[in-house]
């Protein structure tokens, strides 16, 4: 696991996960993340204009955007999600430019709802990080992670096209250990979580008892539990949690 880099604002450390997305952030004392959820998912161009009026608006540049949330119509195959890799990139870099081999200090989560009604990828939501005078830097969010060891592929998939029990306690396991690890990577434990965000298809009965056995905030907070996949095919599990200090909705 990598070592938390200090962002450029001085506002919050990241976990560097390459030039896509960071793996976890969590600011520090004198600032909070709230979250900026679109009344309905907007078209990435779309979204990306409307936080950008809601950012100078609060007299905010890009630099306190913290992490996106985004939904697919279905989930990618491979060559499909690079080239939407590609895309997200070239319009990050128009907001939010980087320098040369600067790895992308924003999170994200990328799912595909199951009865999407979605015809192009879109933005849920995004967090956004806030000075606070009186906050003691408790806020943070993860990227979401999905049941896959390094590049995407059969041999690095966990338990690979698997649906019996076993495989998908498997996929469980590993996603809710990789977060875990995230978590203490940047100082904080599972136990810092308020909001624990599963993606997933199946209704598995046994999933919030497994989790919960991870982060113990669940049996006070919940579990939010999403119906939908990871954003590539044969993907089945994907996990994030957060902790926010406030929510606000956006209109278009």
């Amino acid at each position: 696991m990598t070592k938390p880099v200090t962002h450029r604002s001085g506002a919050f450390r990241y976990l560097p996960g390459g030039a896509t997305f960071s793996n976890g952030l969590a600011v520090e004392a004198g600032f909070r993340i709230v979250e900026w959820e679109f009344a309905t998912p907007q078209p990435l161009e779309v979204a990306f204009d409307r936080v950008g009026r809601e950012l100078a608006a609060h007299g905010q540049g890009w630099d306190a955007l913290a992490g996106v949330d985004l939904r697919s119509p279905v989930p990618f195959d491979p060559e499909g999600f690079a080239s939407f890799n590609a895309h997200y990139l070239d319009l990050l870099g128009r907001y939010y430019p980087l320098s040369e081999g600067e790895p992308s200090p924003l999170t994200r989560t990328n799912v595909a709802p199951v009865g999407s009604l979605l015809d192009q990828p879109s933005v849920r939501a995004v967090q956004v990080v806030e000075p606070d005078a009186a906050a003691g830097g408790a806020d943070f969010v993860l990227s979401g992670v999905a049941e896959i060891r390094g590049a995407l592929g059969p041999e690095n998939t966990v338990a690979y096209r698997d649906t019996s029990m076993a495989g998908w306690r498997a996929k469980v396991d590993f996603v809710a250990g990789e977060i875990a690890a995230r978590l203490h990577a940047l100082g904080l434990s599972t136990d810092d979580a308020r909001i624990v965000d599963v993606y997933i298809a199946q209704p598995l009965d046994w999933l919030e008892s497994v989790l919960t056995g991870t982060f113990g905030s669940i049996a006070q907070h919940g579990l939010h539990r999403w119906p939908a996949r990871p954003p590539v095919v044969d993907l089945e599990v994907e996990l994030g949690c957060k902790r926010l200090s406030a929510r606000a909705v956006l209109t278009a």
